[in-house]
This record gives structure tokens, sequence and C-alpha cells, in this order.
């Protein structure tokens, strides 16, 4: 059986998925099910471990981009499948680039669901059986793993290096991890280069290293090639790692990569290894600052005094001057922002994540404003700058700034034509309030100050549809989701769809789909 979370912010979706199947069957425990990333989080830092995770991508306090960056770090091993609305879908499967199993189109029909679960359930089953066909691999893979990132024992330590049959004897450990600084690959054709050269740089560790006393090359643990380093002095340590980052700088060469070895502090007791392993990752992340070096020791880094670095602050001011369509004031932000994580000296990986929420929320503003095919058009000006894992931070700096101008020259182009901007930002206001049953063409008045005839001309001009059309049409597509997914009662689903009275919600949902309520339910999940 397999551990499953499901995160979705929708209470209801969120209930029929975790009621609409017979979990046991599919050989999945009853789902966890939580209400959004922070929830999620909370639940594995308590103990639970998915084997996957279902997650919606838009979610409040922590999204579904978040959340996979996290479990990427604490639950790598779990299946994640992103669920994704047309309109976040069409950018989010581009510019996340996260080691997700699949992206599903909302909403998802119980059978949908079904198929999904298997698939998940095969896949697990296969890496199981995939795992079992080299078991002393495995288990010297997962003691080096537990070597590095958890606090083992002494004896625990001492028998593993027995039974793997790994001589060491000096008093002093140390880590080193070695990295490419790889392009994000945007196409198969780049992962599959991307993988060769990994695989070249562990090859070539493992034979530097092969002959080496004391030196012993680990599999691979969070991406990065990792050595163990032992000596009978520090000072034995530092040399040793010196003149080994140079060979490997040397050899790698062959294919044309620029390695950097992080090297952490030494330590006197193996157990104390995993401080050491954080520092050399850590060290190896500087090299976003101090370029791609052969070597980079921790105990040669300046580390700045800790400060709190609140990323929420920069998001409000730029979501503010972002909804106030200010080309300066949204560039002085991401300047400040790019300032203080200079200043801070975040480490890389913190610093790509907070650029490509800044990206996310850039395009999704934008969305407000432009067609789907003017914000693809921004996404691929991203994806083409070449957002590199060896990037600079001055170079992500001058590529956040060149899509916010490119952006606002877009945006420029539509605010040419006033009425189309006030239609689209009105389509947005209604797609974001059809649930309040007060919502009116004199709401939209006092919104956007504007004339009731005027914008009854342009809505019609620019929609193809009146106010009142546009506004049902919205609410019995949402009415329908409901319908689909929950148990609901039709007066219920009238209530949370905009509809005060449930007989009038009725007789609308006829007139649109040619069915009742009742009918459209039956009829939808006898198809599933």
């Amino acid at each position: 059986m397999y551990k499953l979370m499901l995160v979705e912010d929708e209470p209801a979706v969120l209930n029929a998925m975790v009621s609409t199947l017979d979990w046991n069957a599919l050989s999945f425990h009853t789902p966890v099910a939580c209400a959004h990333g922070q929830a999620a989080i909370d639940a594995i830092e308590s103990g639970f471990m998915p084997d996957a995770v279902i997650t919606d991508i838009c979610m409040p306090f922590v999204d579904g981009v978040a959340l996979t960056e996290y479990l990427a770090l604490h639950c790598p091993q779990a299946l994640v499948v992103m669920l994704s609305g047309y309109n976040d879908f069409a950018y989010a499967h581009k510019a996340i680039k996260l080691k997700v199993y699949d992206y599903v189109l909302k909403p998802i029909t119980p059978k949908g669901l079904r198929q999904l679960a298997t698939r998940l359930c095969d896949e697990l089953e296969d890496r199981r059986i995939r795992g079992a066909d080299d078991f002393d691999a495995l288990t010297r893979e997962r003691f080096f793993a537990n070597l590095l990132t958890a606090h083992l024992d002494e004896k625990t330590i001492a028998d593993n290096l027995r039974v793997h049959k790994i001589e060491v004897d000096g008093p002093w450990w140390t880590v080193m991890a070695v990295d490419l600084g790889l392009s994000a690959a945007n196409t198969v054709a780049q992962s599959r280069d991307n993988e060769l050269a990994r695989y070249g740089l562990c090859n070539i560790v493992a034979e530097l290293t092969e002959a080496l006393p004391r030196v012993v090359a680990c599999p691979t643990v969070k991406e990065y090639c990792c050595v163990l380093l032992n000596g009978e002095s520090s000072e034995a340590l530092r040399e040793s790692a010196l003149a080994l980052s140079g060979q490997i700088a040397d050899a790698c060469k062959m294919i044309r990569r620029e390695p950097t070895c992080g090297v952490g502090k030494p330590v006197n007791s193996p157990a104390a290894l995993p401080n050491a392993y954080l520092q050399a990752v850590l060290a190896l992340q500087y090299r976003f600052f101090f370029g791609a070096l052969p070597c980079i020791l921790s105990e040669e880094i300046e580390v700045p005094p800790a400060e709190a670095f609140d990323y929420g602050v920069y998001e409000e001011q730029l979501n503010a001057t972002l909804k106030q369509a200010n080309r300066e004031g949204t560039l002085d932000a991401v300047d400040a922002l790019f300032e203080r994580m200079r200043t801070q000296k975040l480490p890389y990986t913190h610093c790509l994540r907070y650029c490509q929420r800044t990206v996310l929320l850039l395009l999704e503003r934008m969305g407000e404003y432009l067609s789907p095919e003017e914000v693809e058009t921004l996404e691929s000006s991203w994806d083409n700058a070449g957002l590199s894992g060896s990037a600079t931070l001055p170079q992500l700096h001058e590529m956040v700034r060149a899509l916010c101008v490119l952006s606002f020259d877009r945006f420029a182009l539509v605010c040419e034509d006033d009425a189309t901007l006030r239609v689209r930002r009105a389509e947005a206001y209604i797609r974001e309030h059809y649930r309040d049953d007060t919502l009116s063409l004199n709401t939209i008045r006092d919104k956007f100050s504007i004339s009731v005839s005027y914008f009854s001309a342009i809505f019609k001009a620019g929609t193809g549809y009146t106010f009142v059309e546009y506004l049902t049409q919205v609410r019995i597509d949402k009415a329908k989701e409901l319908l689909r997914l929950t148990d609901k009662r039709t007066s219920e689903v009238a209530g949370e769809v905009g509809f005060a009275d449930p007989h009038y919600f009725s007789i609308t949902f006829k007139r649109v789909t040619g069915n009742t309520p009742r009918e459209y339910r039956l009829e939808h999940r006898a198809a599933n």
C-alpha cells in the first residue's frame, strides 16, 4: 500500500477527490488531504512521507510551485502531479523547471482521477521492482545518503564502513560536493545532454578517486556528485581537496565543462559529516557570486550576518505597481529585490526561486491585460533568455528586468486601445467575483468609473456577449464543475456560484445547458 497526499484549496473539490474512489482497491492508503501547500509541508515535517502528491498550482499561503520545490528537497522520492487550470497551465509547464511526474488540466473527473491513480501505482511498483535488482548498490547508496544527510551514530557508521569494505582510518573528515553548473534543459535533447554530462562527471570522479587512499566517491546526493575525504589533519584534508579539485577540472575539459568543488570544514568525527556536507553545498552555491572556480572552501567564505529575508515585502510592492501598470515602480521593485539578495548573499537556489516567483507574478498580472498569445510570447522570451545554473546574479537581474521592459512595451500597445483594456479588466473582475449575487452592471460602473451604456457597447464588441450573458456563462461553468465533483444539493451549488434563488438557477441552467442540474449530474456521473 502506498501513501498519497492531495493538496487542493477548494474544500468541495478536495472532499470529492478523497471520497470519490476506493483508494484501498488502488493500492493506496486513504489520502492525506491538505487545504494548501503550507498544510502539506506541516504534515511532512510532522513525519508523513508520501509516495505520491497530487497538488493544485494556485493556492493561498504556499502554492503548488513552492510546494513542489520543497518536495524536491525534502521528499525527492515522491511522484508529484500538478493540477492546473487552463489559464495558468500555458505558462506553468514551461516556467517551472521541476521534477514533476505529470501535469493534468482541471477539472479532473472521477474517471480521470482513477486513471491517474492507476498510473501512479504502476510507476511506484516499477520503481520498487527495479530497485530490487541491485540490493547491495542500493544499500550502499542509502548508507552514503544517510551518512551525509542524517546524523548516524558512530557504531552504525563503523559497521556500514566495514560491511561495504571502505577503508578509512584518519581522525579528520570532510565532504566535497561537485557540480557542473548546467543550463536548465528546455528540450528533450538538452535534458539528455545534461544527463550525459553528469554521468561523465560521476565517471571522472570515480576514476580519479579509485586509487587514492582515504578518498571515497559517494553516490549522487541531491544531484551533487559527492566525495568523502579522510586524513590525519585538517591541513592534509585541505591539500587533498585542492589537489583533487584541480584534477577534476583538468579531466572535465574532455567533456567541455567547468566543474566547481565545494568543500566543507573538516570535522573530527564521521557522525558530524552532515555538517560538512551542508557547508560543502553552501560553498558550491557561492559560485553564484564568485564564478566557476575549481574549488571553493567553506572556511574561506565570508558569510554576512544572518538576517530575515521576507520576499513577501517585495511581492506586495511588485503586485501594487503591476496592478497600477506602473513601469518605473515595477523596475524599482525588481532592483530593490536583487540588491537585497546581493547584499545578503542568498544561495543560488533561493535567488532562483524568488526570481521565478517574480516572473510568474509578472506573467500572471500581464495576463489581466494581454491576450493569451501575447503572454505566451513573453513566456517564450523568458525561456529563450537561457536561464542557466551557472548564471550570475547580475545576469539574472538583467534577464528579469528585460522581461519587465518587454511586458510593459506590449502593455503600452494594448493601452493605445482603451476599450480593449477596460474589457479585459472587466472580464478578470467578473471571473474573480462571480460568487457575489449582487454583481451587476452598476458594480462595474462604480469599479471602473465608466458609464453603463459605454461599457455595454465595448464589452459586447470585445467579447461577443452582453454582461449578463458572460456572467451567466461563468457561473454555469463553475456550477458544472461542482455538480460533477461534489454531492452538494442544487440549492447549495446555486449559492456558491452567485444565484440567490435556487429555482431561478435551475431554470437558467436548463436554458444554457439543455438539462436540469440533476439531469446533468446523473449524465456525467454515469459517463465516469
